[in-house]
């Protein structure tokens, strides 16, 4: 088996709206898509899923198809992580979409992997799953919280092996405006990198 690299946390970054501190008792939860999401990329026949296929009236929907979108990623195309994220921006808040852009110039965390994957013109299959616990919270009738975990590996376009990618957790913060829910923030709780050498 090959190294675990463990990065904590990748990135935190955390954005709520006025109100989230002081939350009301929270409600059950909704459910999740129960499958795990596999594809492939656009280029390839397949596609990565699309920010209308999300029920925008359900919170854990909109969510799943953020974080699915999000770990999206195609290296002959997309020079870093936040390439993903910003393909989501239909379901994102304005505020967050623009934080998101003004950093998509940043280092890419996982700028090794992406060099590795772009010798293979390498594109990423993601597997997103509900994360075990008491993440989920339904905060008031507009705000909710998700805990989503993402593990994907990387397929390439010469017939080389698959290439081991890794797996992480966020928590998910959004709000519905109009009968329509929307990202407002996350948070990446942890990353582990997996090395294949």
């Amino acid at each position: 088996m090959g190294e675990v690299k463990r990065i904590t946390p990748l990135l935190v970054v955390l954005v709520c709206a006025v109100g989230c501190s002081e939350s009301p008792e929270p409600s059950p939860a909704e459910t999740s898509p129960s499958a795990a999401l596999s594809t492939a990329h656009t280029a390839d026949g397949g596609e990565c899923p699309r920010s209308g296929d999300a029920d925008r009236t359900d919170a854990s929907s909109t969510a799943y198809y953020y974080v699915a979108i999000s770990h999206c990623w195609d290296s002959m195309r997309d020079k870093n992580t936040a390439a993903g994220v910003l393909r989501a921006k239909e379901l994102m808040s304005v505020s967050w979409y623009e934080q998101q852009k003004e950093g998509a110039g940043t280092r890419n965390t996982l700028q090794a992997q992406f060099g590795k994957a772009a010798k293979h013109e390498s594109y990423s299959v993601p597997k997103v799953s509900r994360t075990v616990g008491d993440v989920d919270e339904d905060v008031a009738a507009d705000k909710a919280v998700r805990g989503l975990t993402t593990e994907w590996s990387w397929l390439a376009r010469d017939g080389s092996e698959k290439m081991p990618g890794g797996r992480d957790q966020q928590v998910i913060y959004l709000e519905k405006q109009g009968g329509q829910w929307m990202v407002v923030g996350s948070e990446t709780t942890m990353t582990e990198e997996h090395d294949g050498a």
